[in-house]
């Protein structure tokens, strides 16, 4: 069998890392042949002909044209991603009394798609259906559209299975999922659909060659009596509703595809079914498949200038956008939250630059009213792709306060010591300010530290004037990656002078 196509190279999260070294060090061995690792759970022969019922949610294949006759005779006789170079499918779930097929074929496919980006299968891969069921605008224990979870798997993406527990509950809330689970996402690159409205053997194990794809098909009542061998439906057998699977690879000699299924391995052959070419159930005739990565979109270097103002003083803010793909951004919006709690939202101008490594875009505003303001910022781009800074919540800042004086105003303080201020808001979430004052003009540098004495970040590096400076931090190191939640030291250095201050980081 061909093996895998591998792709360019994506980070691979922490906990995917931590995961992968946890089960390599448990004895399992890595990428290994044969059936993926399986939940348990009851046979389906045991489940009620209502929890049965209740287990299809996808719509059923209608007005389907197929088998078509075949053409290709170049592709290999059988191809079973389970051993194809590695085992590249993840384990059989067990979706329960909830209609989420929809999503649980989804979820698989992303799953398979992700190993075969980082090059590797991943041992104990195992990405969160709940956090799907339970984020997702559209679909519910009710039923749902398989494109309807891929698209939002790439878009908004999935944590890991622990950040976010399996409940076949479609009740429990979006902000159950665990604190920093937007540290811990993978979003799928793209889909694309490889048949619509027909089943071509051809097109789907040609599509085959490059990961498994999903589709939907008819459940009849005789489905639900199959243990082994290939099925086809009987002719006679009433029509239960729709579901949703994972065809992982195919046998042509036998005139049938191998499908993951998602209720528990005590269904089929652990989990696992065989279907005919031509079933009768339309499977096959709408098939789905996980493409190329479109890599998120980064904001980094978010600043408003000056952080700290008096009323009636512009103030401007600037972020920079950068994407891998250029994605041109079709949105990109200031949200500010005003010291009454109103949100408003201002368009962002675009400066110049190349969206692959950068473009910084800004906006003016002039504040009146005193008070703490809220800073976010919004991207929509061509991709369909949405990227928002901070990922949670607002930066606090700018503040607005007559007490301040005139901004740059060399402080009452002048001919004093330099003064660092503690920065704020501290926790940093992950936005903060920090301020500092100097007596007399000064060559200055002001840096972020980690309690190992490692350098992190560069502030402000050059000349400054006297007077009151105040500096954002977005909570990133040079490179624009977010640095893990911890203390942080803030390191000022004047002249000959040297003022440092603690800083403690939630992200």
């Amino acid at each position: 069998m061909r093996p895998p196509t591998v792709r360019r190279s994506l980070p691979l999260p922490r906990w995917a890392v931590m995961l992968a070294i946890a089960v390599a060090l448990s004895g399992l061995p890595h990428g290994a042949a044969g059936p993926a690792l399986a939940d348990e759970g009851t046979a389906d022969t045991g489940l009620t002909p209502a929890q049965r019922t209740l287990r299809n949610g996808s719509p059923m294949p209608t007005d389907w044209v197929g088998p078509l006759e075949r053409q290709r005779t170049d592709l290999p006789l059988t191809l079973d991603w389970r051993d194809n170079g590695g085992n590249w499918i993840t384990r059989v779930r067990d979706q329960r009394d909830c209609g989420s097929c929809w999503l649980f074929s989804a979820v698989a496919a992303t799953e398979t798609w992700w190993m075969q980006h980082q090059g590797a299968p991943i041992p104990g891969l195992d990405l969160s259906e709940q956090y799907v069921l339970s984020c997702v605008d559209l679909g519910s224990c009710s039923g749902g559209w398989c494109f309807d979870a891929l698209e939002f798997l790439r878009t908004e993406g999935a944590p890991d299975e622990a950040c976010f527990p399996y409940q076949a509950d479609d009740r429990i809330p979006c902000r159950e999922a665990c604190d920093d689970a937007l540290e811990r996402m993978v979003y799928l690159g793209d889909y694309v659909q490889v048949t619509a409205g027909v089943i071509d053997v051809d097109a789907i194990n040609a599509a085959l060659q490059d990961g498994p794809l999903v589709t939907n098909y008819t459940v009849y009542l005789d489905f639900y009596d199959y243990t082994d061998g290939i099925y086809r439906w009987d002719g006679v057998s009433e029509s239960d509703g729709g579901h949703s699977v994972l065809i992982v690879g195919y046998d042509d000699g036998r005139g049938a595809w191998l499908v993951k299924n998602s209720w528990g391995v005590g269904f089929g052959e652990l989990g696992y079914f065989w279907i005919a070419y031509d079933s009768g159930t339309g499977f096959g005739s709408d098939t789905w498949q996980a493409r190329d990565a479109n890599q998120r979109p980064s904001l980094r270097d978010a600043a408003c200038e000056p952080a700290v103002a008096v009323p009636g003083t512009p103030v401007t803010w600037t972020v920079v956008y950068a994407d891998a793909e250029a994605d041109a951004p079709l949105a990109a919006t200031l949200r500010l939250r005003d010291p009454g709690g109103r949100l408003d939202e201002h368009a962002l101008t675009a400066g110049d630059g190349d969206l692959t490594t950068g473009v910084p875009y800004t906006v003016t505003v002039t504040l009146t009213d005193e008070g703490l303001y809220g800073t976010g910022f919004r991207f929509l781009n061509t991709a369909g792709q949405e990227v928002v800074w901070p990922r949670a919540g607002m930066a606090d800042w700018p503040r607005v306060d007559t007490a301040l004086g005139v901004p740059g105003e060399a402080p009452a303080t002048a001919g004093g010591p330099v003064r660092l201020h503690a920065p704020a808001p501290n926790p940093a979430n992950p936005g903060t300010t920090v301020r500092f004052a100097l007596p007399a003009p000064a060559a200055v540098t002001l840096t972020v530290h980690d309690l190992a004495g490692r350098r992190v970040a560069t502030l402000v590096a050059g000349h400054r004037e006297a007077g009151s400076h105040a500096v954002a931090w977005d909570g990133r190191d040079g490179a624009g990656r977010a640095m893990p939640s911890g203390v942080y030291l803030v390191r000022l250095h004047a002249g000959q002078v040297q003022r440092t201050a603690r800083l403690v980081l939630v992200q």
